[in-house]
């Protein structure tokens, strides 16, 4: 690793955007057990941060789409573990 390396941020971006996007996926879990047990106050709140999560997530990666990720440094694996749980809590 070159200490002189600059950071890729379209790469982290892109890639925080598709884990913002499985995350997103991941909420329609809760939603059909919403659905299940009959708990209507549940499901637009739901539905509202599925969606924003996904609206969130698909713009990050048309943004950031031409950021190849084939070479990832350390420093910017350390980043998009430390952004992911950032993100995602």
């Amino acid at each position: 690793m070159n200490p002189g390396q600059q950071i890729n941020f379209r790469l982290i971006f892109k890639l925080l955007g598709m884990l913002m996007i499985v995350l997103s996926t991941s909420m329609i879990a809760s939603l059909i057990w919403s659905f299940v047990y009959k708990e209507t106050a549940t499901v637009f709140p739901i539905s509202l941060s599925a969606l924003l999560t996904l609206i969130l997530g698909s713009s990050l990666i048309i943004m950031n789409r031409s950021a190849d990720h084939r070479n990832i440094s350390m420093k910017e694996g350390y980043l998009i573990v430390s952004l992911t749980w950032l993100t995602m809590s």
